[in-house]
Order: structure tokens, then C-alpha cells, then sequence
């Protein structure tokens, strides 16, 4: 498919979905610009509604629309559709089960200089927790175009955080994505490392480091948090010695916990979480923030020669 752009492939979807038949509507907060749904609002304007920066009526709206048998996307910085929004998004569209999906833009150190009060640290922990909810943390662009059609087929509401783009494309080309499903990208037998969204590049460059040193780590990329792939989880906690788990997102309440819940309950495993520590961020580049954080891709092989070695 070779896309890169994330606005582009924001609209793409919506656009070819609605030309397959989908009765798809979107609901913008002021942000057209930076998602990319003026690409959508020029090609379908009587299926664009803009309410400006009130993020609160969008849900609102968005909710509405959705009663009317239509599936309805919704975009904001990730950081406010979890926070601004969550009364709305608990009480109108979980409760109710509506066909709202929620697209957070900017995700986690992705919104770089736009400062702490941008970068979503807890956005992933306050979805995994709404019920009905399903939560999406796509690898590269590819993979979100493949999320925006699976989450428009799937009932119900749907989370999709969004790394703000270009993005290079670093899964296979034969991968599908599947709701619920990660994929395994490297194998091996000294430990697993499980990655999400923006993670999983990092990752990749972490493993290859790791294996010139002759250390094997199984690398696992888990787009999809809620529901999250226990069956793939628990085989490679039976199979490697540990797991380290690796996240754009605070570590409370993320990916790592997620996968720390699965195994412990079914197969105990000591497990290793990397990502943003119980603080705000500052406005500082992704690479900047991911480095003191302790999820690049160096720090990430740091962190694993290190545990290993202890």
C-alpha cells in the first residue's frame, strides 16, 4: 500500500470506505489541518461536521450521529479526547455501545514541542479501562490505514492512538492487521520484547543491536492493547527466559501492564517495563523525550544487556 503520511491515510481510509459502501461521517475539533480530514471534508462535505475546539460537543455530536445508524470518526490531540472528553466517551458512548471511533492524534512524546500539556502519559491506561472499548496503538502507516477499515467494521467504539507522522513503514508487506492479534517480527530464546506504536521501530533497531552481540530476543509488536493477544503473550512467557515490555505511554497502566496482567495469572514470568515514569513530559523532540524516558531504541538495549547481565 506504501503509505507514510498519517494525515493522508487518515482520510484515504475514511474516503475509500465510504466509496465501499460504508456510511462513515466525521467529526473534527479544529484540527483539520493536522489529521487530515480536510482531504475527506473536500471530497464528502455533507459527511464532515466541524464543531471547532470543543471537544466535548464533538463527542457529543459524534454520538448523535452514530444513533442514526452512521459510523462516526472523531480526531482530537490524544491527549484531550482522553481527558477533555471522558465523561462524554464513558457515559454516552460506552455506556450505550455506539458506533463512535475515537482517533487521538499526537500520541504520547509524539506531540514533542507542543509541550506537557499536549503529550498523552495516560491516555492508553484511561481507554483500557472504559467498557466496550477497543484500544489501537498502529506500528507505521500501513498498519493505521488497515486499523481505520478494521475499526469501521467493528461494532462499537474504538480508540486509535495516532503517532504524529511521517512514519516509516517497517512492518512486512504481507502482514494484515487483525483486532486483537500482535505479530511476531524476530524470534528468539534469551528473552521477549513486546512493543507498540511508535515502540515497535525502536525496537527493531534495539534487537538487531542486541542480536550483533549475541544476545536473541523474540520481538513481538502488540498493536492491539484491549483486547491484547494473551494466546501470543503467554507462549512467550513459556518460551523465553523473561519479558520486556516497551511503550510510548507511562508505565502505569499501559502495555506493560496489560501484558504483566496476562502473565500473571497465567503463566508468572518475571517482566521489565519501559516507558515514561509517573511524570509529565516537556516539550522537548521524540527523540529527546524517548531517550530520557528510557524507550529508544539505545536505551532499550541498554536496559536488556543490563537486566540480563544482573
Amino acid at each position: 500500500m506504501g503509505f507514510t503520511d498519517m494525515k493522508k491515510t487518515f482520510s484515504q481510509s475514511l474516503i475509500d470506505l465510504t466509496e465501499q459502501g460504508e456510511n462513515i461521517a466525521m467529526v473534527d475539533a479544529d484540527l483539520m489541518r493536522i489529521v487530515g480530514s480536510n482531504y475527506f471534508r473536500d471530497k464528502y462535505p455533507e459527511r464532515y461536521f466541524q464543531v471547532g475546539i470543543a471537544e466535548q460537543d464533538m463527542i457529543g455530536t459524534a454520538a448523535g450521529l452514530a444513533l442514526t445508524g452512521r459510523t462516526v470518526f472523531t480526531s482530537s490531540f490524544s491527549n484531550f479526547i482522553a481527558l477533555r472528553d471522558a465523561d462524554q466517551i464513558c457515559n454516552t458512548v460506552c455506556y450505550n455501545d455506539l458506533n463512535v471511533k475515537m482517533c487521538g492524534i499526537y500520541a504520547g512524546v509524539s506531540s514533542e514541542k507542543n509541550g506537557g500539556t499536549h503529550i498523552s502519559v495516560s491516555d492508553i491506561n484511561l481507554f483500557r479501562g472504559l467498557p466496550k472499548m477497543k484500544v489501537i496503538d498502529p506500528a507505521d502507516a500501513n498498519e493505521f490505514y488497515q486499523a481505520m477499515c478494521c475499526a469501521a467494521k467493528t461494532p462499537g467504539p474504538v480508540y486509535i492512538r495516532i503517532s504524529k507522522g511521517p512514519m516509516e513503514e517497517i512492518l512486512p508487506q504481507e502482514y494484515q492487521f487483525e483486532l486483537g492479534k500482535g505479530i511476531q517480527l524476530k524470534d528468539g530464546d534469551d528473552a521477549t520484547l513486546i512493543t507498540t506504536g511508535l515502540t515497535t521501530g525502536f525496537g527493531i533497531k534495539a534487537c538487531e543491536a542486541l542480536e550483533n552481540k549475541g544476545i536473541h530476543i523474540r520481538h513481538i509488536h502488540m498493536p492491539t492493547i484491549k483486547p491484547i493477544d494473551e494466546e501470543l503473550v503467554i507462549k512467550a512467557a513459556k518460551e523465553t527466559k523473561m519479558i520486556f515490555t516497551a511503550e510510548n505511554h507511562t508505565v502505569v497502566g499501559g502495555l506493560g501492564s496489560a501484558v504483566t496482567e496476562v502473565i500473571t495469572q497465567s503463566c508468572p514470568t518475571k517482566v521489565e517495563r519501559m516507558g515514561i515514569p509517573d511524570v509529565f513530559c516537556v516539550g522537548a523532540s521524540i527523540a529527546y523525550l524517548s531517550d530520557q524516558h528510557g524507550f529508544s531504541a539505545e536505551k532499550i538495549t541498554d536496559r536488556i544487556i543490563s537486566v540480563l547481565n544482573h
